[in-house]
C-alpha cells in the first residue's frame, strides 16, 4: 500500500510518467486510486488486448465507464465515444483503437503494460503504434500521460525524462566481477 501511495503521489506531480509495477493488478489498483482521488477527470485506459480490457472494465464501471475495442460494433463504438466527448461518460476503457480517436478534452491517459507488442498494428492498414499516437496527443494537448509496465522499452526512455520514471524498488548495489578469478572457483 505504501508503494501504491508513493506511485500515486509521484504521478500526480507530473504531466508524464513511466510507472514501473510488477504486475497488472498493481497497475489496476493505481488507476482506480487515481480515479478516486480525481473524480472529475476524463480518463482513457488502454490495455493491450480486448480480453484484458473486458476483465478490467468492472473495476471502473461504477465511475461511469464504457469499453471500445476492435470487436465493438461501429454503432456502439460511436455511441461510447460521443458520450465521452460530450461529458456524459467519464471513462473509456479499450485497446489501441482508442489512440486513433481525436479527443482533445481528455485529462488523463493510462497505458497499462505499455511494452506489449499488441499496441503496434503491423498486419493491416493503417499501420500505427498506439504509444506514439498517445505521445503525440500529449505534446499537442498537454494532458497527463502515464505508461505502466514492468520495465520501460528503449523508446520509452527517449520520451520520458529520467526524473519521470517511478521505480518502486530499492537500488541494487553495483558490483564488479573479475571473470578470470570467478571461473577458477566456479562450481560448474
Amino acid at each position: 500500500a505504501q508503494k501504491l501511495t508513493q506511485a500515486l503521489t509521484f504521478a500526480h506531480q507530473r504531466q508524464t510518467s513511466f510507472l514501473v509495477h510488477p504486475h497488472v493488478r498493481m497497475m489496476g489498483a493505481l488507476v482506480v486510486s487515481s480515479l478516486l482521488e480525481r473524480p472529475k477527470e476524463r480518463t482513457l485506459i488502454l490495455l493491450p488486448i480486448a480480453e484484458q480490457a473486458k476483465q478490467f472494465l468492472p473495476y471502473v464501471a461504477a465511475f461511469g465507464a464504457a469499453m471500445v475495442d476492435g470487436e465493438t460494433s461501429p454503432q456502439k463504438r460511436s455511441t461510447a465515444v460521443d458520450a465521452f466527448r460530450s461529458g456524459d461518460l467519464r471513462i473509456l476503457v479499450g485497446t489501441r483503437l482508442l489512440s486513433l480517436y481525436p479527443m482533445p478534452n481528455i485529462d488523463t491517459i493510462f497505458l497499462l503494460e505499455s511494452g506489449d507488442e499488441n499496441y503496434f498494428q503491423a498486419d493491416q492498414n493503417p499501420r500505427y503504434d498506439a504509444r506514439e499516437n498517445l505521445i503525440e496527443w500529449q505534446k499537442r494537448f498537454h494532458g497527463r500521460l502515464f505508461f505502466l509496465d514492468v520495465f520501460p522499452r528503449a523508446r520509452d526512455r527517449s520520451f520520458f525524462q529520467m526524473e519521470h520514471f517511478f521505480w518502486p524498488f530499492d537500488a541494487t548495489p553495483t558490483t564488479l566481477v573479475d571473470l578470470s578469478r570467478e571461473r577458477a572457483h566456479a562450481p560448474h
